[in-house]
């Protein structure tokens, strides 16, 4: 489902009645940019460089749209196969603006990468509405600041719900009362009088009608008042005094409505009108919902991650990094310099987090070369239409993402557009994915072991992110890395050829520089294969292939020794002074005494001879 800013307040009550019975979700976001420029990422970054990285980014770009799919388990049927249905929500973002914001009211700028954009764009990204269609954000700081504008706006409006026992004699002071001519004054106070003389006679008229119709209660706005039920004030030039009298008549005669129409050059007629209990109550009505639909326009997607907060509910990502630092940076706050800091934080948040790379890059529960490609849609596609775990059914309203309607032609002929890259049918995806990989490692989400969860890998590097409290994050090669050094011109094949020779296949190899490559080697492709340890390899390339590289054994940052601290400059003099303390007593006659030579006159005739 498509969620603009023009449909998400009806959206927005609809999906949280479906959070509150799903039994996870899952998230994915596009944003407008991924990388910085001035760094360039490697896979020997540790976890806080990696962290670096991608804080900077966040702080930088912006989300353009966030998907989240909602599953919850159908109950069980005859079938063996377990069935979820699935409600994707696709959310368009785009930060809110006007002019009278002020500064902890405005968003920052939407700062655009052109490689972000230009993928975005071979995905069908339509730039034209996310400017014009998509929702308002902000994090915490500044959903304080608007709610603070919207009721100061109620206020001014008069439209702060009151019980009727807040319009009491006392509740007067809280309308001040500006400074006005004999004239405004008499008029005010005339509207008064006015106002409750009307009340009072179009309300006897009504109480009489309604002990006439024998217990059968009337619909008052259509029984006729003798003198009407409207009355018409003079004509007002001063635009303060009408306000007044509008926010006195608002607190003590509710059930008046206050109407001014221009009558002259310079003034405006007031009409007073009595409304039945029923048009009050369609007012109210009418008043709360505009007041909500400020709201929802105002914060927009705030109101949503609130509520997944709230639910506490599993939330799941793919490769999903990023996105948790983009999502929190630009709904919850600025992020923390310490990736530790940022952990204790998203555990607050997101208690249960899963990541379905890091899932199927376990190796223990997945044989080597289970799958093609770790990547989102290489792992749908290995369970898409053939899996014999669980089923993911559409709702009708959310069918656009359902197979069939993707498979769909155009009367032309061509292939129906790939929704892949669109934050909602990703987030599907995932989820889908998720449920596939548990099931075939023999869990369900809920009887899963802990070490699958609250980790998430770190893309094109070595480690995971490990989110539970205490403890380290993973370093994910098993195996060992190879850390090997060529020339410029020595390319990928000739390593691989190499490392063939030496009976090592399938390396995974990373480009760190021209002349550098690090090589993670694989798990042994069954239980009774040979373990070759990385020393044994270095060894061998070493022996057979030492005039296209040089090999050892990587070591990762969290192992590496802390680097030495450098020694302090020395100090231009020859002979090292000790500092001498103010008040010292013989301080000086001792230290020279330690530095002259025993003898002078023999020291002195030998550096002669020199």
């Amino acid at each position: 489902m498509q969620v603009r800013r023009d449909n998400f307040p009806a959206v927005f009550s609809h999906f949280k009645e479906l959070l509150e019975t799903c039994d996870f979700y899952a998230l994915d976001e596009e944003m407008t940019g991924i990388n910085v420029p001035e760094v360039t990422e490697s896979i020997t970054f540790s976890p806080q460089d990696a962290y670096n990285s991608k804080r900077l980014a966040a702080s930088r770009y912006s989300i353009i749209q966030v998907g989240v799919c909602l599953f919850r388990r159908l109950p069980p049927s005859s079938s063996a196969v377990a069935r979820y249905v699935a409600y994707p929500f696709n959310f368009l973002l785009f930060p809110q603006y006007t002019d009278d914001y002020t500064a902890e009211e405005r968003a920052g700028d939407v700062v655009v990468s052109p490689s972000a954009l230009a993928f975005l764009r071979k995905h069908g990204m339509d730039f034209q509405k996310w400017v014009y269609q998509g929702m308002a954000f902000c994090d915490a700081t500044r959903e304080t600041a608007l709610r603070a504008r919207l009721t100061a706006h109620d206020e001014a409006k008069g439209t702060v719900p009151t019980s009727p026992a807040a319009a009491t004699i006392e509740g007067a002071a809280a309308v001040p009362t500006p400074l006005f001519t004999d004239a405004e004054k008499a008029w005010v106070e005339e509207g008064q009088r006015v106002a409750a003389a009307l009340t009072s006679r179009v309300e006897a008229s009504w109480a009489a009608a309604t002990a006439a119709s024998a217990g059968k209660r009337p619909f008052l706005s259509s029984i006729a008042v003798d003198g009407g039920k409207e009355a018409v004030l003079p004509v007002q030039a001063s635009r303060a005094a009408r306000e007044h009298l509008e926010l006195l008549l608002q607190r003590d005669f509710p059930q008046l409505s206050f109407r001014a129409r221009r009558a002259g050059p310079s003034g405006c007629a007031v009409t007073l009108a009595v409304l039945s209990p029923e048009e009050v109550a369609k007012r109210a009505w009418l008043t709360a919902q505009r007041s909500e639909r400020l709201l929802l326009d105002t914060l927009g997607f705030r109101l949503v991650f609130s509520e997944l907060v709230r639910s506490k509910k599993p939330c799941v990502g793919h490769n999903c990094f990023a996105d948790w630092l983009f999502l929190m940076h630009a709904m919850d706050g600025a992020l923390p310099e310490q990736l530790p800091h940022w952990k204790e934080r998203a555990r607050a948040l997101f208690p249960c987090m899963w990541d379905t790379r890091y899932v199927a890059s376990r190796q223990d529960l997945f044989p080597r070369g289970r799958f093609g490609s770790l990547s989102l849609g290489g792992l749908y596609e290995a369970y898409l239409g053939a899996s014999p775990h669980c089923t993911v059914e559409l709702p009708l309203g959310f069918e656009g993402y359902d197979p069939m309607t993707l498979l769909g032609t155009s009367t032309a002929g061509g292939s129906a557009s790939d929704p892949a890259h669109e934050a909602g049918y990703d987030a599907l995806m995932t989820g889908t994915v998720l449920l596939n990989l548990l099931a075939e490692a023999g869990y369900t989400l809920e009887t899963a072991p802990a070490d699958l969860s609250n980790k998430i890998a770190l893309f094109r590097s070595l480690y995971a992110v490990n989110v539970h409290e205490g403890q380290a994050d993973e370093y994910t090669p098993e195996m060992g890395v190879l850390d090997m050094q060529h020339a410029p011109t020595i390319k990928t094949h000739h390593l691989e050829s190499c490392l063939a020779a030496q009976d090592v296949a399938d390396v995974a190899l990373y480009s760190v520089t021209a002349e550098r490559t690090l090589g993670v080697l694989p798990r042994p492709s069954s239980a009774a294969a040979p373990v070759v340890p990385v020393e044994a390899i270095v060894q061998r390339l070493t022996e057979n292939c030492s005039r296209l590289l040089t090999a050892k054994a990587y070591m990762p940052p969290h192992l590496s020794p802390a680097p030495t601290p450098p020694s302090p400059t020395p100090s231009v003099s020859i002979f090292p002074m000790p500092v001498l303390e103010c008040g010292a007593t013989g301080g000086l006659r001792r230290t020279l005494k330690r530095l002259m030579p025993r003898n002078p006159t023999a020291f002195f005739l030998k550096s002669r001879r020199l």
